[in-house]
C-alpha cells in the first residue's frame, strides 16, 4: 500500500510540474524571455528571422510589415542596427502577392537591413522576394533561379525583377544574372578581364550574358578566365557554393540557421521569431519512454504530426530513455529540429535520464529542461554481440 501511495504521489507531482512548465514557457513566450538562451547584445544589431510560407499572400505581407516596423522602432529607440531575415522556400505564389512584398521591402523600410536566407533550392515566383533584399545568403548546396519554373515568365514580372536589380540594393546581383533567372534562353557567364601588362595589370570580374560576352570578344578585351553559370535554353539554378567562390549573388553560405545567426551577431532567440507577444500558445505533451527503435520512431512521428495538425505550436517531450538504435534516434532529432520551420517550438524535459540515443533525440529540440538529479549524455555508439556485454563501437565503424 505504501509503495502504491508513493507512486501516486510522485505521478501527481510529475504531472503538476509539467503543467507549471507549460504555463511558464507560454508566459515567457508572451514577454519575449527564454531561459538558457543568451540575450542579444545590447550594443549589437537587433534582428528577427521569419520563415515565409510556400504560398505567399496578403497575410504574409501583413506579418512581414508588422515585424519590420517593430524592428525599426526598437532599433531607433536603442540606437542599434535592425536586421530582418526572411527564410524563403520553394512554392507556388501569385505574382501580385510576391510583387507587393518585394515593393514593401525595396521602398518602405530603408532603415531595416533585409536578408534573404535560401537554405534549399528556390525556384518560382517566390524568388522575386529575395531579389528585393539587401543581401542573399544560401546553403552551400542550394540553388536559386528558374523564376518561371521552366515556362516563360510574364513580361511584367520579368521587367519588375530586372527593375529590382537596377536599384542596386544588392551589389552582388547583376542584370545579366537576373535576366538568366527570368529568361531560360539566356546564357550567363562569369568572366575575369585583364587590363594592362606586367606590374601595371589590373583585373575585373563581371557577370555577362551571351551578347555581352560576344561584344567583349569583338572589342579584343583580354579575358583571363571564363565560367558558364547557366547554359542557354536551360532552366539553370545558380549554386550557393559556386556563387560565393566567384563573389556573385550570395554574400555568404551557411550550413545551418544558427551558423547564419552567429555570423550576424544575433541571438538564438531570433530563431523563434514565429512567437510574438499576443500569440495563442497551444501546448501538447508527448512522452518518450524506454528504448527507441524504428517502430517507436514511426509512432512518435505520427504523434507529432497529429498534434501539429490539431493546432499545437509548442511541443513538450518528456524523455526518459536509455537510448536505442542510432538511425531512428538521429531521424527523430532531425524531425524535432525541423519543427521550427513549421512555427512550432520544441522543449525537452528530462525527469531521470536521457542517455545515448535519448540524448541525441533531446538535442534536436530548441530547449532542454532537467530535474536536478537527471542525467543526459553518453551518446557514444555501442554494439552488442551474442553472449557478451556491450562494447564501444570502434572509431573505424563510427
Amino acid at each position: 500500500m505504501m509503495g502504491s501511495e508513493t507512486k501516486r504521489t510522485r505521478e501527481h507531482w510529475r504531472v503538476l510540474w509539467l503543467g507549471i512548465l507549460a504555463s511558464l514557457l507560454a508566459a515567457m513566450v508572451a514577454v519575449g524571455e527564454v531561459r538558457g538562451v543568451a540575450p542579444e547584445e545590447k550594443t549589437g544589431p537587433i534582428g528577427q528571422l521569419i520563415p515565409l510560407e510556400a504560398t505567399m499572400n496578403a497575410e504574409t505581407l501583413s506579418r512581414v510589415s508588422r515585424v519590420a516596423f517593430d524592428l525599426r522602432e526598437r532599433a531607433e529607440k536603442e540606437g542599434r542596427q535592425a536586421i530582418l531575415i526572411l527564410q524563403i522556400q520553394e512554392g507556388v505564389s501569385r505574382y501580385g502577392d510576391v510583387r507587393d512584398i518585394a515593393k514593401f521591402l525595396s521602398s518602405d523600410i530603408p532603415q531595416v537591413r533585409t536578408i534573404a536566407w535560401i537554405p534549399r533550392d528556390l525556384r518560382g515566383m517566390n524568388g522575386i522576394v529575395a531579389l528585393a533584399c539587401h543581401e542573399i545568403v544560401m546553403g552551400p548546396t542550394a540553388g536559386f533561379g528558374d523564376i518561371g519554373r521552366g515556362n516563360e515568365v510574364d513580361p511584367d514580372a520579368k521587367a519588375f525583377a530586372i527593375g529590382l536589380v537596377r536599384q542596386r540594393r544588392n551589389p552582388l546581383l547583376s542584370e545579366a544574372m537576373v535576366t538568366g533567372m527570368v529568361d531560360r534562353e539566356q546564357e550567363v557567364m562569369w568572366v575575369r578581364i585583364r587590363s594592362g601588362e606586367g606590374d601595371k595589370a589590373t583585373f575585373e570580374t563581371r557577370v555577362v550574358n551571351g551578347d555581352e560576352f560576344k561584344n567583349l570578344s569583338d572589342e579584343k578585351v583580354i579575358i583571363e578566365d571564363r565560367r558558364t553559370l547557366k547554359a542557354a535554353s536551360s532552366d539553370g539554378l545558380f549554386l550557393g557554393a559556386t556563387c560565393r567562390e566567384l563573389n556573385v549573388l550570395t554574400s555568404n553560405v551557411f550550413d545551418t540557421d544558427r551558423q547564419m545567426l552567429t555570423h550576424y551577431r544575433l541571438s538564438l532567440e531570433t530563431l523563434k521569431g514565429q512567437f510574438t507577444a499576443g500569440d495563442d500558445v497551444r501546448v501538447s505533451l508527448i512522452r518518450i519512454y524506454g528504448v527507441i527503435d524504428t517502430m517507436y520512431e514511426e509512432y512518435l512521428h505520427r504523434q507529432i504530426e497529429r498534434q501539429i495538425s490539431s493546432g499545437t505550436n509548442m511541443l513538450i517531450f518528456e524523455v526518459d530513455s536509455p537510448g536505442g538504435m542510432l538511425e531512428p534516434c538521429v531521424r527523430l532529432a532531425e524531425i524535432f529540429a525541423s519543427c521550427s520551420d513549421r512555427k512550432v517550438r520544441t522543449v525537452v524535459y528530462v525527469p531521470r535520464k536521457a542517455i545515448s540515443g535519448g540524448a541525441i533525440v533531446s538535442f534536436g529540440c530548441d530547449e532542454i529542461y532537467m530535474h536536478s538529479d537527471a542525467l543526459i549524455g553518453d551518446a557514444q555508439p555501442i554494439e552488442v554481440r551474442p553472449g557478451e556485454a556491450f562494447n564501444r563501437v570502434s572509431e573505424k565503424i563510427v
